[in-house]
């Protein structure tokens, strides 16, 4: 599908939101949680998570620029009128019907994106069972959308935000540490909680392991990550 820049703005000092908008061709039916894929005409394909919910009219993404890296570079050239090549959808970490048990997300740095299509889809409709968000950085100028999701959890029933900052300054005066601390805190026992890893391969793993011993089992955990970069199936809890 092709698709034209529509709006590109700056959301903190690293990442900056990218708006896409088909040319000739209504978006593919997705599920809240799914990524798309960039086809660049350098040939690279560059996945994304979309951040905006189904039923859009544009498709909205949340780049980082990773100093050094190609996807980097090859996004830092594009502008506002430029059109690209997408494809979509992609993952089967989603979430397509009322959540039906207690959910808990947890997103590192821009894998708050997946998480915002999923909030953008189910909050407006009520929830019956919790749903935690626990949004993790490196430092507080990572966390670009936290006055919008403390407003949410403060006007929201049974959603509940936690940001979690693991190198805080003197200015932050939330929580400190990664995100499997900040939840082990919170909960003794997530076998009756379905869990949400948005991340990369390190920080979904490190965090699956690091919940294991409270009940996190493959079972009621969910991550691209398991798909696209599996691990040994003898590493992973079992059930």
């Amino acid at each position: 599908m092709r698709c034209a820049i529509v709006g590109i703005q700056t959301l903190s000092e690293h990442v900056r939101e990218i708006r896409l908008r088909p040319i000739s061709a209504n978006i593919p039916t997705f599920y809240a949680g799914q990524y798309l894929k960039i086809l660049h005409p350098s040939g690279h394909e560059i996945p994304y998570s979309i951040a905006n919910p189904p039923a859009a009219d544009t498709l909205e993404l949340h780049y980082q620029a990773i100093e050094g890296t190609d996807d980097a570079r090859l996004m830092d050239e594009l502008l506002a009128g430029d059109e690209l090549t997408v494809e979509l959808p992609f993952g089967h970490c989603f979430v397509d019907a009322p959540i039906a048990r207690p959910l808990i997300i947890a997103a590192a740095a821009t894998g708050y994106a997946q998480a915002r299509s999923v909030l953008e889809h189910v909050l407006p409709s009520g929830l019956d069972q919790a749903l935690h968000l626990y949004w993790g950085a490196k430092t507080s100028q990572e966390l670009y959308d936290v006055e919008h999701l403390k407003l949410l959890a403060s006007t929201t029933t049974n959603f509940f935000f936690q940001p979690t900052v693991e190198l805080p300054d003197v200015d932050w005066h939330g929580r400190c540490g990664n995100l499997a601390s900040a939840i082990a805190e919170d909960f003794t026992d997530l076998s009756q909680v379905d869990v949400m890893l948005c991340g990369g391969p390190v920080m979904v793993y490190a965090t699956f392991d690091a919940l294991a011993g409270i009940g996190l089992r493959q079972s009621n955990a969910r991550s691209d990550v398991f798909d696209y970069a599996p691990r040994e199936r003898d590493v992973a809890p079992r059930d």
